[in-house]
């Protein structure tokens, strides 16, 4: 296993640790863990284990493009990270929308943060150099 999969792996598995811890504390403190969810019209309950599938996924999703991606270009590094922002901003407002209730909210919020900081702080830094530049 190459020194990028491991990093992708670690930054996966540090976001979905901290978001399980997230979910837990948000969970134990009273937060109802509902959300509205596509085709529904009351909110469900949001399952640990797509928290957990969806943490872990992300950073890895995330790593195999972004190494793509800057395997063919130089701003590659770039390009990823205002990606990841963008689709971070995006899940936000989702979270904001959907939630139902405060602890909810804030508990979706602090997921989705601890899902992209690993990911920016890890895998953007750890990208190869572009192997072609296209235009």
């Amino acid at each position: 296993m190459n020194e990028y999969t491991q990093i992708a792996l670690r930054a996966a598995v540090i976001a979905t640790i901290g978001s399980v811890i997230v979910y837990l504390v948000a969970d134990a403190l009273g937060a109802s863990m509902l959300a509205n969810q596509p085709g529904s019209d009351e909110p469900e309950e949001v399952p640990l284990l797509l928290v957990i599938v969806q943490s872990f996924a992300f950073p890895l999703i995330g790593a195999v493009f972004a190494w793509f991606i800057s395997k063919r270009r130089s701003t590659g590094p770039r390009i990823f990270t205002w990606l990841a922002v963008a689709i971070f901003v995006l899940l936000s407002i989702s979270a904001l929308v959907n939630g139902d209730g405060a602890g909810t909210i804030v508990a979706l919020l602090l997921m989705h943060i601890v899902v992209l900081v690993p990911t920016l702080r890890w895998i953007v830094p750890a990208l190869p150099a572009p192997a072609i530049e296209t235009a």
